[in-house]
């Protein structure tokens, strides 16, 4: 009986041979976009696969051919400076399905901000899987960048809106931990803070995501109707300054 081995965006690629693997990870509003980058000098290019699934629930196995199937979505592949890159750009919601952190982590979750303004990213606290099925894999980086505001976050280092995590062998156990606060909610709630004293004000899981975009839209009629008012009152003054102009040329010619 053939057995079938899971394919992870990371594991699948590398044949390690001391090999080091860098995660970039950009968080927005809406989108959450991966770079997973490969140094690995002693292996042959084209022993790389071409087609890797984005999706946790597109399972292949490592013998089935490197071809492209109509059904499923693919990191978009690059060789850049003879390291290997694989990108994608995911919609924030279908985040938890991506294979990147579901098969590093035990489980990991990130909870779009749509209800309380919050994104939660965390991981599982734990020895890396890479480790374990690849011991000659000496480094795993990960980095998260966001313009968002981080309001509360665990990596190892920061560098301006860059948090970083590093993973070895040595140091594997270890989570990811990074909340950030959505522009359209800090623009809503202006004079809200988020601290501690916050968390019985959050609305209940069961509350709606309508209510946000209720508020936002209102506040978009709002702005509509005061354009329209400047742009009446701008055409009142211009009709106004015509008519004058036109009644001092009468007055001239008599």
């Amino acid at each position: 009986m053939k057995i079938k081995k899971i394919c992870l965006i990371i594991p699948l690629v590398l044949l390690l041979t001391g090999c080091t693997a860098t995660a970039n990870i950009v968080i927005s509003d809406n989108i959450v976009s991966e770079e997973i980058i490969i140094d690995d000098q002693t292996t042959p290019r084209e022993s790389f696969r071409d087609y890797i699934p984005v999706y946790y629930n597109d399972e292949v196995a490592d013998t089935e051919p490197d071809v492209k199937e109509d059904n499923k979505v693919y990191y978009k592949k690059a060789i850049k400076d003879n390291k290997i890159y694989y990108s994608y750009s995911y919609r924030i919601a279908n985040y938890n399905n991506a294979s990147t952190m579901k098969n590093v982590f035990d489980s990991s979750v990130l909870s779009p901000g749509d209800r309380d303004g919050v994104t939660e990213l965390y991981t599982s606290k734990g020895r890396i899987h890479l480790f374990d099925i690849y011991p000659t894999l000496t480094r795993l980086e990960i980095n998260i960048k966001t313009d968002l505001e981080v309001v509360d976050n665990n990596a190892d280092s920061t560098s301006g809106n860059i948090y970083t995590w590093i993973f070895t062998p040595d140091t594997a156990d270890k989570s990811i931990h990074l909340e950030t606060r959505n522009y359209q909610y800090k623009r809503l709630h202006p004079s809200e803070s988020y601290t501690e004293s916050n968390e019985s004000n959050k609305p209940s899981n069961n509350e709606p995501v309508i209510i946000t975009q209720k508020e936002s839209l209102e506040e978009k009629k709002a702005e509509e109707r005061k354009q329209l008012i400047i742009a009446a009152l701008i055409l009142l003054a211009f009709i106004t300054i015509v008519f004058i102009i036109i009644r001092i040329n009468i007055k001239k010619n008599r």
